[in-house]
């Protein structure tokens, strides 16, 4: 009996690595072409959140939200900065310790690995800062003024490694 149950649930946990490698592997041909053809993502992108875990796709116990895009930058040569904030009312997700996401925006510039530096910046460097980049997103989020700082890890969002 245990045993039955027992790899029922090995089934269930294996299939639904499956279907998480093909997402994440459909996910990351799209962002490689995205990157090479300028392809936008949604300006109403679903994640789906539980606690502080995020993904990119439906599944059991996982609420769906809509993680506001502005595709700022509409060139081929491009990427997303995700925007935090410690303001939790607003914001889409947790990712821990009080630091909350509540969008993203595509500009110009390039990843390494899976983390994204917009144009003028080097693998490395602290773009989290970034008064031009900051004035956008005052310009998108408005109500998160002097309450915001960005960051390049989005790939994680392609299946980038």
């Amino acid at each position: 009996m245990f045993n039955y149950f027992a790899q029922k649930e090995i089934s269930k946990i294996m299939w639904n690595k499956r279907a998480l490698l093909a997402v994440l592997a459909a996910f990351f041909a799209c962002t490689l072409f995205a990157q090479d053809t300028g392809l936008l993502l949604p300006e109403d992108f679903k994640v789906y959140v539980r606690n502080d875990m995020v993904i990119n796709h439906p599944a059991s116990g996982f609420k769906e939200k809509v993680l506001p895009t502005r595709n700022h930058y509409k060139g081929p040569d491009g990427g997303y900065v995700a925007i935090y904030t410690k303001q939790k009312k607003g914001s889409v997700y947790s990712v821990g310790g009080g630091i909350y996401v509540l969008g993203q925006i595509r500009l110009k510039g390039r990843y390494y690995g899976r983390v994204f530096y917009p144009d003028g910046y080097s693998e490395g460097d602290d773009i989290t800062q970034d008064v031009s980049i900051l004035k956008i997103c005052d310009s998108y989020f408005p109500e998160f003024k002097g309450r915001m700082w960005i960051g390049g890890d989005t790939g994680g969002w392609f299946g980038v490694q």
